[in-house]
């Protein structure tokens, strides 16, 4: 089987790719050069050039194959490593901002209660000595937390989600550079180029924090 040996006499035939390029379209090139490139392994099994034979046509376009496809695995991974920057960037904010959100707006729950108007309230009663219940707004912002702390931990739980998969989309691509720079078989690291799989990677995800209840 022929090893990879980067050259310059290799050239892809199909114009390369803008490491701007969106991920969606590397996917799809990724995808439609390793069918090339199994094919082409294949067909070494039956046919065994002299390994490093630059005369012999086979060779040459299996390197031709390796070189296109590596080319667009890295431009994938350095996408990937951007993205992963992005959400790093975007990690201690999801962690504590909606806490500290959380913690400032029972101490304006608490203050209220100083206000003359509900001083005869208590926060740790529905009902104040007359019997009276609590009004309308200090009942809405008591039952606030039974809501809005879940709602903040599934939000940090769906980020999570997002960290992990991206990480594992990352390394999964790093396992496929080297089994396509060594001239090895990719077998289950371009599973993560699955549909399922891909779907699940927050490529839309912009610069800068904007927060979200739902990741």
């Amino acid at each position: 089987m022929a090893e990879y040996r980067p050259t310059s006499a290799l050239e892809d035939p199909v114009p390369n790719l803008m490491p701007g390029m969106a991920a969606h379209d590397l996917r799809a090139a990724i995808l439609t050069r390793l069918e090339s490139y199994r094919e082409l392994q294949a067909s070494s099994a039956h046919i065994r050039p002299p390994p490093g034979d630059p005369g012999n046509p086979h060779t040459s376009k299996l390197e031709m194959s390796q070189a296109a496809l590596l080319r667009h695995i890295r431009l994938l991974t350095s996408l990937t490593s951007q993205l992963q920057k992005k959400l790093d960037d975007k990690r201690w904010l999801k962690w504590f901002l909606g806490p500290i959100l959380a913690l400032l707006g029972r101490i304006f729950y608490l203050s209220l209660y100083k206000l003359p108007y509900y001083r005869n309230w208590s926060p740790w009663r529905v009902r104040n000595a007359k019997g009276e219940p609590r009004p309308a707004l200090l009942e809405i912002l008591a039952l606030a937390p039974w809501f809005t702390w879940p709602l903040g931990a599934w939000n940090i739980y769906q980020f999570e989600k997002k960290v992990r998969r991206t990480a594992r989309l990352h390394q999964n691509l790093g396992v496929m550079e080297f089994e396509v720079e060594r001239a090895y078989p990719v077998q289950q690291s371009s599973e993560c180029l699955e549909s399922t799989r891909w779907d699940s990677i927050p490529w839309e995800e912009k610069s800068g924090f904007r927060w979200s209840w739902w990741g």
